[in-house]
This record gives C-alpha cells, sequence and structure tokens, in this order.
C-alpha cells in the first residue's frame, strides 16, 4: 500500500465520520420539526439534506481515479 492509497483510505474514514455525525443532527433536526411544524425548521432540514447529498456524492466520486 502506498502513501498516496494510505492517506486516501484515511480521508475515506474522515468522510465516512462526517456522514455519521450528519446524519445524526439530520434526524435531530427532523424530529424536531416534526414537533414544532415551523417553516424556518424546514428550511434548515432542506439545508441539511443538501448538504448529506453532496457529502455522498463527493465521497462516491473522488477516489474512483484512484484504484483503478
Amino acid at each position: 500500500m502506498t502513501i498516496l492509497q494510505s492517506l486516501i483510505f484515511i480521508g475515506m474514514i474522515f468522510e465516512t465520520f462526517i456522514i455519521i455525525i450528519s446524519t445524526f443532527l439530520l434526524l435531530l433536526i427532523l424530529n424536531r420539526y416534526f414537533v414544532k411544524k415551523h417553516r424556518l425548521t424546514l428550511y434548515l432540514v432542506i439545508i441539511f439534506l443538501n448538504y448529506f447529498y453532496n457529502q455522498i456524492w463527493t465521497q462516491k466520486f473522488d477516489y474512483n481515479y484512484v484504484f483503478f
């Protein structure tokens, strides 16, 4: 395993933790929205969904060129 592959693996682990934390935050925000039904909370849910989708999308395509 080269140094570049080791660094990419560490980056993948880091991004996995980021995705887990953002999933937890998204669940907390959704819970708050279902309790309060406030429009600004809905906007916050949409913002975090976009962030979550962006994190998964970039992780999916970041490392494909290195291993092939």
